[in-house]
């Protein structure tokens, strides 16, 4: 991952059959950060149609905060590389989500 480069994940839920649901989910933001990563998260409520474009822009834009509460509440920093952490995210898989 190059030093600017921002990772999105996409984690979703499943219905009962193993098919997406259109409402609620999670988008999280990567990028490299020294010798370790940080991260964001933009949530869309379950009742809300999850949008893939709006979460990346949520989550890029706390990500890229320079304001000290917004960073203080949604950006948070790892000791590990973003790879890693992102390898970690797509071990949610087995819980009944799907990450895009």
């Amino acid at each position: 991952m190059s030093r600017n480069a921002v990772t999105f994940v996409h984690i979703r839920r499943c219905d009962i059959f193993g098919n997406l649901v259109n409402f609620g989910g999670v988008t999280v933001a990567v990028t490299a950060d020294g010798d370790g990563c940080k991260y964001a998260i933009a949530r869309c409520h379950d009742s809300d149609r999850y949008v893939k474009q709006a979460g990346r822009v949520k989550a890029a834009g706390r990500l890229n905060a320079k304001a000290p509460g917004t960073v203080a509440k949604y950006v948070r920093t790892l000791a590990m590389s973003p790879e890693a952490f992102i390898n970690c995210l797509h071990q949610v898989g087995g819980a009944g989500l799907v990450l895009k």
